[in-house]
């Protein structure tokens, strides 16, 4: 029920003296703080008339009550017609994945296979015929999913949403990575956000993929469900893909695959531009760490952390094996063998300028990018160009204006003359501008270039034996005086453009990387003392 309170008469059901009443959108009704139903009178409040203004109103004059007979639907009509609407948006962003990203065709069947399961839960609410009968709040009051102050995932062993919960808009984004998931696509969460924040995806304002007779029918809570007004988080984004595992797991004893960390290793040091050392690095630290980069079966019953996250523990222990090779401050440290990782040291001022002109290289000059557009506030509008603002009109005309024209209005006629007579749309010539998009030709190239120019400055550290290293003293081996960083202040320049680079390729969050590079060094420094300790009492006996 709706949280707004009004006072009015005494309610008198069953001897209640409450005179406070709020109005339940999912039915009309209104309710007393007790939970009693005010008479069978439905509430004609403006907010309704403004949403919808084809209501109409029916007067009963004998009992002096006020009926209002509702174009939209309510109740467990409007819940199957939400229903409806949201596996139209699920179609709209398998096809993109499918036909604009060429992922397999046999996705699109994984998905709805995840989805009919969520459906099957759903039977009890879709098939309710009680009527008049009050139901229960059409959205969880739990959180969408934020990640707590610790950087960790809510506590979903206690509080995770059942999946017989109303589907929320981000769970479309959450089923499309499970089902890339579980065909062992390397498709990482950062791709869905960078689609979506792109507008390439339908996510932001996708209530527009909606068609109008259906969109008239739906209740307003149901098209703020629908129609985010904020950029998407990383942070819900994985919080409403562990929710969505938890429930599966708890519901169906559900188990889904690990990632195929082979191929997204080999992506994120390709785009990350490091030497081959790294690889086999990366495979150690696993097999020391017990990284299995597959979601724990036990996440239903404990809570659930960062690293708990199969691509945060892959991305961590890249980060890790380049910190261990090649730190990112000046000290010198020696390794003993010709043979060592070590051995290379990577120029971290030419790789910080390779990217910066990396990023250029895919960036269109003068060209807006959708998540710059939706944080445009007034004074921006006096430092943009011709063309940004020109863009910027476009955008909004294309995400927030409604031009359809209902036939049934009385003024359809005179609305469709005004939209022929002055039309908004963009001329060809803006149109040629802003559909000037990166190919993946034009990647692939900047990603070659900037390897050749990575590579080509890397340094090769001198050898120092260990009887040349007892000779001279104080000399630094690779992994001494290891840096650890706890927070985005402590880290360098060069440092945190590293970071930056891993967390967008990752589908992290700076702040949850750093967490997660933070709890790997934690574990392995663990894992080392375990070791040392075991080895003293073997020399002890």
């Amino acid at each position: 029920m709706a949280s707004h309170w009004r006072k009015s008469e005494v309610c008198g059901v069953d001897n209640c003296r409450s005179r406070l009443y709020t109005l339940d959108e999912n039915d009309g009704y209104q309710y007393c703080e007790n939970g009693h139903r005010r008479g069978n009178a439905l509430v004609i409040g403006e907010d309704e008339d403004q949403f919808n203004p084809h209501a109409k109103r029916l007067r009963k004059k004998s009992s002096g009550e006020t009926e209002k007979v509702y174009q939209y639907f309510k109740g467990r009509e409007a819940f199957d017609l939400y229903l409806q609407c949201y596996q139209l948006i699920l179609r709209h962003q398998i096809w993109f994945m499918v036909h604009s990203k060429c992922l397999p065709a046999e996705l699109e069947n994984v998905i709805f296979d995840l989805w009919a399961l969520r459906i099957s839960t759903l039977k009890d609410r879709i098939d309710d015929t009680s009527g008049d009968e009050s139901q229960s709040q059409m959205f969880s009051s739990a959180s969408e999913g934020e990640i707590d102050d610790g950087g960790e995932a809510p506590r979903l062993g206690r509080r995770g949403r059942r999946v017989n919960d109303t589907p929320k808009l981000i769970d479309t984004l959450a089923l499309c990575y499970l089902g890339t998931l579980t065909l062992r696509l390397p498709v990482t969460p950062g791709d869905l956000h960078e689609w979506v924040t792109d507008g390439d995806m339908a996510y932001t304002r996708a209530i527009k993929y909606i068609p109008v007779p259906m969109k008239e029918r739906l209740p307003s809570a149901y098209h703020s469900s629908l129609d985010p007004n904020s950029i998407l988080k990383l942070e819900h984004l994985h919080a409403a893909v562990l929710d969505l595992i938890v429930a599966y797991q708890r519901d169906y004893s559900a188990e889904f695959p690990a990632l195929n960390h082979p191929l997204l290793l080999y992506r994120y040091m390709k785009r990350l531009a490091l030497p081959l050392e790294v690889y086999p690095a990366v495979t150690r630290l696993a097999r020391l760490l017990d990284y299995a980069f597959t979601y724990p079966l036990e996440l239903a019953k404990k809570r659930a952390r960062i690293i708990d996250i199969p691509g945060a523990q892959l991305i961590s222990l890249v980060v890790v094996s380049v910190k261990l090779f090649y730190p990112f401050d000046d000290v010198r440290r020696y390794p003993s063998t010709a043979t060592e990782p070590a051995v290379a040291v990577i120029d971290w001022d030419a790789w910080k300028d390779a990217t910066t002109k990396f990023r250029r290289a895919l960036e269109v000059p003068d060209k807006m990018k959708p998540k710059e557009l939706m944080a445009v506030k007034e004074k921006d509008v006096f430092s943009m160009s011709d063309s940004q603002m020109d863009q910027y009109l476009d955008w909004y005309q294309r995400t927030w204006t409604d031009e359809s024209v209902r036939e049934q209005d009385k003024d359809s006629d005179f609305r469709t003359a005004l939209f022929r007579e002055f039309p908004v749309g963009p001329d060809d010539e803006q149109k040629s501008t802003n559909a000037i998009v990166i190919d993946e030709e034009t990647i692939r190239e900047a990603e070659t270039e900037r390897l050749r120019a990575v590579h080509s400055t890397l340094k090769v550290r001198a050898v120092v034996t260990e009887e040349e290293a007892q000779e001279q003293g104080n000399i630094k081996r690779p992994g001494s005086l290891y840096k650890y960083y706890r927070k985005e202040s402590d880290l360098p320049d060069n440092a945190r453009v590293f970071y930056e680079e891993a967390a967008k390729i990752s589908g992290l969050s700076m702040k949850m990387l750093i967490k997660a590079v933070f709890l790997t060094e934690m574990k392995i420094q663990r894992r080392g003392d375990m070791q040392r300790k075991e080895k003293r009492q073997r020399e002890e006996l």
